[in-house]
């Protein structure tokens, strides 16, 4: 995956020089090894933001039931976006939000509905542009 990752990256820079990249990472992958090997890139004012969405309505709040390398997604990510906000209760939305400063009390957590549109996301959207 790094290399694929750094190959994209490589022929994009050919072309033009991308104000923002967004690499989406799926399955058990570990974002802050990628985000180490693409630090080296000849790229000049690159910086990296490692952001972890999740769906409220199907994420558990329990940490016990999550997989290690989901544990590690989260406490590797600087952004945590708990999306869906407007389909599940505010209550399961606190313990999302709990478990999730459990595990990593440093990250910058946004709850927000993307397809509402709401000032969550408005804010999330200003954070990531912000960085």
């Amino acid at each position: 995956m790094r290399f694929a990752v750094e190959k994209t990256l490589k022929v994009m820079a050919d072309k033009s020089v991308p104000e923002f990249v967004f690499i989406e990472l799926e399955g058990p992958a570990f974002p802050a090894q990628i985000k180490e090997s693409l630090e080296y890139m000849p790229f000049e004012d690159l910086s990296f933001l490692l952001v972890y969405l999740l769906d409220a309505g199907t994420f558990s709040s329990e940490i016990a039931k999550l997989p290690n390398f989901i544990i590690k997604q989260i406490r590797e990510s600087d952004i945590i976006g708990i999306n869906k906000i407007d389909s599940t209760d505010m209550a399961k939305v606190s313990s999302i939000r709990y478990m999730l400063e459990a595990i990593n009390p440093d990250v910058s957590i946004f709850e927000f509905s993307a397809r509402d549109h709401d000032e969550g996301f408005g804010k999330f959207i200003e954070t990531l542009v912000g960085n």
